[in-house]
Order: structure tokens, then sequence, then C-alpha cells
């Protein structure tokens, strides 16, 4: 992970790095971030249902989108591997029925997604 350098730093770091002006770093910034914002915003429409896999298909690209349907059906299965044997292992049997009212009463979505994030 990258340590926490200041925006300023890393911007003229950028403008010498590549012997261009602030305004052509920052538009390209604001580019690259609205595409990964998108990108984003597909990936939570389709696992939330609001869009169909062709859709995000057409953005997303093949592997982008098996390797998201990888991760979700992984975490399902992992879900229902653990419900399936009545908490054993739980360190906390309370935990153990928050957890399971939590999953089994909400069809979609288990919870409420933070900006930028998406909830499976």
């Amino acid at each position: 992970m990258m340590k926490n350098i200041a925006l300023g730093e890393q911007l003229t770091f950028l403008i010498t790095q590549h012997g261009v002006n602030e305004a052509a770093i920052l538009a390209q910034a604001v580019s690259k971030g609205i595409h990964l914002l998108y990108q984003e915003a597909i990936t939570e429409a389709y696992l939330l249902g609001t869009i169909s896999r062709e859709q995000a298909l057409k953005t997303l690209g093949t592997d982008s989108l098996e390797e998201i349907e990888y991760q979700r059906d992984a975490l399902k299965h992992d879900v229902e591997w653990g419900f399936s044997n009545d908490c054993l292992g739980m360190p906390s049997p309370t935990l153990c029925v928050v957890l399971r009212r939590t999953f089994t009463k909400h069809e979609k979505p288990l919870s409420t997604p933070r900006p930028g994030r998406f909830a499976i």
C-alpha cells in the first residue's frame, strides 16, 4: 500500500516526471477517476441486480466480470458453509445468532454499501 503522501507533493512529482503542466495532470486524474467510479457503479448495479449481466459485460469485460462473479460465489459459499455448521467454532454463540439473522432476513442488499463499495 502506498504511503500517505500529500496530494501537492504527488502532483509536483507527476508534473516533473511527465513534463506537462498541472492542468493536463488534473484533467487526466479526473478522467481516470470518473472511469474508475463508473466501473465500480456498474459492478455494484450488476451485483444488486439492477442491470443485466450483458450490460455489465459491455463495460467490465469478460475477465473482470468473471472475477467479480467468482468472488461473489465464493463469499456466498463460505457464508452458507458457515451457517450449515451450526456455528461450530464461533467464539460467541450470540455473534452467531446475530450473523445468522443478518444474512437470512435480507434478500438484497445485505448491507448498505459505503460510497465506492458494493454489497454482496
